[in-house]
């Protein structure tokens, strides 16, 4: 039977471990390229990643000083008007209790500049819960993102060339016994060197065999090395 020394030891432990998956998550997020927040079911800033106070420009004191009803965010659409507060994600992911993500321009008063972000919104639900007890907030650089996109698609397209101007024979190939000549899909008797160059990507440099040194020039047949 547990004593209540025993359930007070238990307890302590279970705290300790909880604190340590904290102090270990926490760690984690401070990794994390993509700026995170934690918003309360009002909507206020409740904790915030290194790269999330980065984007923002501000400080997490600075950030959890601001009211959920009015933070006094700064934000823009792509063409330079101003964002509706009642469409951030964080504000519309509360109200409907579904995911919800942009784009948009945050202001950054560090350095007057905007932003560019693609806010995603997550709502958590406690078990029991009908509305959201709170929002998980993640902030991913969308020049970043973008900049990585078109290196993809770059070097995507640099593949889909090389492989279309590859060519490579294949099937059987009609070459005449004596002199050589292969017949083409037109009927036609052409050169080797010809056909390998109408049909690959290869180059012929012409030379003379051992063999044909020794038939044709035999004064330099001495010189001429041995063939395989």
């Amino acid at each position: 039977m547990e004593t209540d020394r025993d359930a007070s030891h238990r307890l302590v432990s279970e705290d300790d471990a909880l604190r340590r998956c904290e102090a270990h998550f926490r760690d984690v997020i401070e990794t994390v390229a993509n700026g995170v927040m934690y918003q309360d079911a009002t909507g206020r800033i409740v904790d915030a990643n290194a790269a999330a106070l980065h984007i923002l420009g501000l400080s997490l004191d600075e950030i959890r000083r601001r009211a959920a009803a009015d933070p006094g965010w700064r934000a823009i659409r792509d063409d330079g008007s101003a964002y509706p507060a009642e469409r951030y994600p964080w504000v519309m992911a509360l109200s409907s209790g579904q995911s919800a993500r942009a784009e948009m321009g945050l202001y950054n008063p560090v350095d007057e500049s905007y932003r560019w972000v693609e806010v995603t919104a997550v709502p958590y639900f406690r078990p029991g819960d009908t509305a959201p007890a709170a929002i998980h907030t993640t902030l991913d650089d969308v020049p970043e993102r973008r900049r990585a996109d078109a290196e993809r698609e770059r070097l995507v397209q640099e593949l889909e060339d090389a492989l279309a101007s590859l060519k490579i024979l294949r099937g059987f190939i009609p070459i005449c016994a004596s002199c050589k000549k292969i017949r083409n899909d037109s009927g036609y008797w052409q050169q080797l060197e010809v056909y390998m160059r109408d049909h690959s990507e290869a180059q012929f440099s012409h030379g003379v065999c051992p063999d044909c040194v020794r038939h044709l020039y035999p004064e330099f047949a001495d010189d001429a090395p041995p063939s395989s």
